[in-house]
């Protein structure tokens, strides 16, 4: 089916100040981390630590606590 997701892409939710640990830890389970979503402010940071990244998606923190407000 061409609507389920690639397996292959791990979508990492995180302060960029963990970015470079969480990313290398993943690399070395074996688990190819391709997108990041970041908080908007840590976007430039989160590509300074982990230039590999594919893709950075801004978001994180303060979206994530507007969402369980509302829910």
């Amino acid at each position: 089916m061409e609507d389920e997701p690639d397996i292959s892409d791990v979508w990492l939710c995180l302060p960029a100040g963990v970015l470079e640990w969480a990313t290398s830890r993943a690399e070395r389970l074996g688990i190819p981390v391709s997108a990041v979503v970041v908080d908007a402010l840590e976007v430039r940071a989160a590509l300074e630590v982990a230039p590999q990244i594919r893709q950075l998606v801004p978001g994180g923190r303060r979206e994530q606590h507007e969402y369980q407000e509302q829910g």
